[in-house]
């Protein structure tokens, strides 16, 4: 399996060695480094979660998220050492080949921590190179239409997502109005 992908950084291709690509709470994480090593001994790793609506790599900036990803690498790293299930769920990171990172958050781990928190991802076909004539009539035809699959489904997760959370709203406002209608009740009798 190949751990290696390109990411746009800072404008520029650059080849990243993929630690983890997951999905949790319905948001997708990439965990990658650069083989930056500190003197140390330390490597440098970068944390990104994706945006869809453009498909991107963008920083972790909610506090309560950042301490939740920094528990769960804790976690995969223990249920690797442990040759136990994972609580996360990889991702195929081909799928992100050659999208821009916005930014990232930054931490470091001992090298043998990074090969650990690394292991044990769950392997996926490559079926790139199949098929080459027929793929690349439906990418013409595509960018003559000018219609791309891969961004149509991210956009329809994001839109899922939005309204999910208008929902809850929803739900949220239903219920402050079944309290109210309680209370009025409660004072009537």
């Amino acid at each position: 399996m190949i751990d290696n992908i390109n990411l746009k950084i800072n404008g520029k291709d650059t080849k990243v060695n993929v630690v983890r690509y997951f999905l949790n709470a319905e948001q997708r994480y990439l965990i990658y480094t650069l083989g930056e090593k500190d003197e140390a001994g330390y490597i440098k790793l970068y944390v990104s979660k994706m945006e869809y609506n453009p498909l991107r790599a963008v920083s972790i900036t909610d506090e309560d998220e950042w301490y939740r990803i920094k528990d769960l690498i804790k976690v995969t790293i223990k249920e690797n050492q442990k040759n136990s299930a994972l609580s996360i769920v990889d991702l195929n990171y081909s799928d992100i080949e050659g999208i821009e990172v916005v930014d990232s958050k930054i931490f470091k781990l001992v090298d043998n921590m990074v090969e650990i928190l690394s292991s044990n991802k769950k392997l996926f076909e490559d079926y790139s190179g199949l098929l080459v004539d027929n793929a690349d009539v439906e990418t013409d035809e595509e960018e003559k239409k000018g219609i791309s699959y891969k961004k149509l489904y991210f956009e329809e997760i994001e839109n899922r997502k939005l309204v999910e959370e208008d929902l809850k709203k929803a739900i949220d406002i239903i219920e402050a109005f079944r309290d109210k209608i309680k209370e009025v009740n409660k004072l009537l009798k």
